[in-house]
């Protein structure tokens, strides 16, 4: 019996969902040190995915400013764990706290900035407080979902 040849070329993406292989996230590797001081294999988010998703929830956002922050906020939860369940793996760490911090960020100028204005009876609402309420929904830390690969 003769051995199949192994082809160099990625099968694809039909074929890998037929045989029910979950991809791997696209991230680029890059050489680098551990704080050994040993080579370590880095992988990092490319930024133009992180600007892709963020202007992709922008809009989402825009749609939900007048909606309930808690109700937003566990939205924005699902948002970030579903991001963190693909791209979490060691060496990317940097990348996807980046991206949580803009979120956050985005959300408050969109969603909790426009309720701060101080209108007479309100209190203002201020980052102290919007991180109260970030505790109460919750939204997650960055943690490593995926094994060490190589």
């Amino acid at each position: 019996m003769m051995p199949r040849p192994i082809s160099s070329v990625n099968p694809s993406p039909v074929l890998r969902e037929a045989r029910g292989e979950i991809p791997e996230p696209t991230l680029p590797h890059i050489s680098g040190k551990n704080n050994l001081g040993r080579f370590a294999v880095r992988r990092k988010t490319i930024r133009k995915r992180i600007r892709a998703k963020l202007r992709r929830i922008k809009p989402e956002l825009r749609k939900r400013m007048h909606d309930p922050l808690t109700q937003t906020g566990q939205w924005l939860k699902s948002i970030v764990r579903g991001y963190f369940n693909y791209y979490a793996v060691p060496g990317n760490t940097a990348s996807l706290s980046l991206f949580r911090h803009r979120l956050l960020v985005l959300w408050w100028h969109i969603a909790v900035g426009a309720r701060s204005a101080g209108s007479p009876g309100h209190e203002c609402l201020t980052w102290p407080r919007a991180g109260y309420r970030n505790r109460k929904c919750s939204i997650p830390i960055l943690m490593l979902v995926s094994p060490l690969l190589i």
